[in-house]
C-alpha cells in the first residue's frame, strides 16, 4: 500500500471511531439516565441504526471537510509545499477540516510543512 492509500484509510477510521466513541457514549446516558434495559440495545434493528448512524456520522464529515477545503481555496487561504501537498495556511478558521478533506482524499501527507515539522 503507497503513503497516501494507508493517510486516507487512517483518516475514515479515525473519524468512524470517533462516531462510534459518541453513539456508545449516547447509548450509556440513555441507559442511566433513561433506565433503558441492555437488550434494547442487542436487537438487529439497534445494530443497523448504529451502522446507519455512523455511515451517516463519516459521510457529514466527509462533505464539512470538502466545504471547509473549497472555501479556503474560494478564499486563498492555501499555499503549495514542494512536495506538492497543498496546506491551508494558520489564519483560516476551518484549517482543521480542511487538511482532513486532504487526509480523507490521501494527498496530504498529515499536515507536515517543509521543514517537516507539523503545520
Amino acid at each position: 500500500m503507497n503513503r497516501a492509500t494507508v493517510v486516507s484509510i487512517r483518516a475514515h477510521l479515525v473519524t468512524v471511531s470517533i462516531a462510534a466513541v459518541v453513539i456508545d457514549a449516547i447509548v450509556l446516558v440513555g441507559m442511566n439516565l433513561f433506565e433503558l434495559s441492555e437488550s434494547t440495545f442487542e436487537t438487529s434493528d439497534f445494530r443497523f441504526a448504529v451502522v446507519l448512524l455512523i455511515v451517516i456520522a463519516l459521510a457529514s464529515t466527509r462533505l464539512l471537510a470538502l466545504a471547509a477545503y473549497r472555501r479556503a481555496l474560494r478564499q486563498r487561504r492555501t499555499f503549495a509545499c514542494v512536495d506538492g501537498a497543498v496546506h491551508p495556511r494558520y489564519a483560516s478558521r476551518f484549517r482543521a477540516l480542511a487538511l482532513l478533506h486532504l487526509r480523507f482524499c490521501g494527498t496530504n501527507d498529515g499536515g507536515r510543512g517543509l521543514d517537516g515539522h507539523q503545520v
